[in-house]
């Protein structure tokens, strides 16, 4: 599969796997959106990440705010 230049979507990417599995993306050339509830942990991963990363601060069980996300997004 072919990573570099790809846009990524990373829920619970603030930590743990979301987190590391971001790195290996970024690592590839690819660019990765971080999403998760805890805002300061997810702002603090994709400045981790630097130019390559962005985030979002969203419940992805709240059903209204993941179509508003993918909306925004897509």
């Amino acid at each position: 599969m072919k990573i570099q230049g790809k846009h990524f979507i990373i829920t619970g990417g603030a930590s743990g796997l979301g987190a590391a599995t971001a790195e290996c993306l970024v690592v590839r050339g690819a660019y990765v959106t971080l999403v998760d509830m805890n805002v300061e942990a997810v702002q603090a991963q994709a400045e981790k990440l630097g130019t390559a990363a962005d985030f979002v601060a969203i419940d992805v069980t709240n059903e209204i705010e993941v179509a508003q996300f993918f909306k925004q997004t897509l």
